[in-house]
């Protein structure tokens, strides 16, 4: 292979750099970073658009071979170099760039969850990859929510992100795709109208979650057909994103199999 790279100021490192640590670059060049041999067997899988690999000193050249053979350029690193460019300490296989899936104003049918104001990228992969494990194809992400293809994010997803249809929008405009494609919108959040999941029927639903911190917004909750909350009988104030989410995703799931 003669396609090395040696050096942290060459255009291919810096443009793989960019999409590791800046949100605007993803969004200019429509395009997201990931990193381990793993993800790229589910980027393949799931039929994901990949625009690069970068792969490391000691890596298999077969790899590289195979996706060379579908067109992607391919690029040898030192472990170092190609570790600085997918912002993590140690990679030492593979680090690729994938196309962002084109934006849509449909929700696919089923259920959806809506992520409100979650800052985590870490718990925002997470909630991906619990949707993904209920089937649940598409997450609405509104303003001040942390990057769905943000390195970490892609991480927590643990591939998910290839099965997911992520609608990105601000509040109002999620409300509103929601109100025109007549999908009923529920808030977790705990107030006197909120009712336990199970009491709604959740399989054609959105359901929105907020951060722990913060909540899901007023504005979110004002457009909201009803609210729901997780009984607690335990000490615990509250349950971390992922957490909630899971058990929400579970009974939409039993509503769907009833």
């Amino acid at each position: 292979m003669n396609n090395d790279i040696t050096s942290r100021t060459n255009p291919v490192v810096k443009r793989m750099k960019a999409l590791a640590t800046d949100p605007g670059a993803r969004r200019e060049m429509g395009e997201f970073i990931c990193d381990g041999r793993k993800l790229l067997e589910e980027a393949l899988l799931e039929g994901a658009l990949i625009t690069c690999l970068l792969i490391g000193s000691s890596a298999d050249e077969r790899l590289a071979e195979a996706m060379r053979g579908r067109g992607v350029p391919c690029y040898r690193l030192p472990d170092d170099l190609l570790s600085y460019c997918a912002a993590v300490k140690t990679v030492t296989d593979a680090v690729f760039s994938c196309r962002i899936p084109e934006a849509s104003d449909t929700v696919k049918d089923g259920t959806s969850l809506l992520l409100d104001g979650l800052s985590d990228p870490g718990n925002v992969g997470t909630v991906i990859r619990t949707a993904d494990a209920f089937a649940i194809r598409t997450v609405l992400v509104s303003e001040g929510t942390a990057d769905p293809y943000s390195p970490k994010a892609v991480r927590a997803s643990m591939g998910s992100i290839f099965r997911t249809r992520i609608v990105k929008g601000s509040r109002a405009e999620l409300a509103d795709m929601l109100e025109k494609n007549k999908v009923p919108l529920y808030s977790t959040v705990l107030s006197r109208l909120s009712r336990p999941p199970e009491e709604f029927d959740l399989s054609g639903a959105c359901i929105a979650l907020g951060s722990e911190s913060a909540g899901v917004s007023a504005e979110i909750v004002g457009r909201s057909s009803g609210e729901i909350f997780i009984p607690m009988p335990g000490s615990a104030e509250s349950l971390n994103v992922g957490v909630a989410a899971g058990i929400i995703c579970y009974v939409a799931s039993r509503g769907r199999e009833q």
